[in-house]
């Protein structure tokens, strides 16, 4: 869920901006980078782009290879998607 919560947070600020959302998950750090590329959000936000290629990379990681998720792995993703969800929040 968490996942998903930032990618959609991340299509309300390209739509904004952009008409225009992601495809495919892989598609999001791309558009976001796009923003800050052509100053359409702020460079101070330009490493938030990590933080999608993160929740990305764990989703793949439990999807695909079963892997298991430890509380401090939530905690830590939870504190990253709260951190995009509210620069998005923001800006939106």
């Amino acid at each position: 869920m968490l996942i998903h919560a930032v990618i959609k947070a991340n299509d309300s600020l390209t739509f904004k901006f952009k008409q225009v959302t992601a495809r495919k998950h892989d598609d999001a750090k791309y558009l976001f980078e796009k923003l800050v590329s052509e100053n359409l959000i702020g460079a101070q936000y330009a490493q938030y782009k990590n933080i999608i290629q993160d929740v990305i990379q764990e989703k793949a990681r439990v999807e695909y290879r079963g892997s298991y998720v430890s509380k401090a792995d939530y905690e830590s993703m939870l504190r990253k998607a709260q951190k995009f969800i509210s620069m998005a929040a923001g800006i939106v």
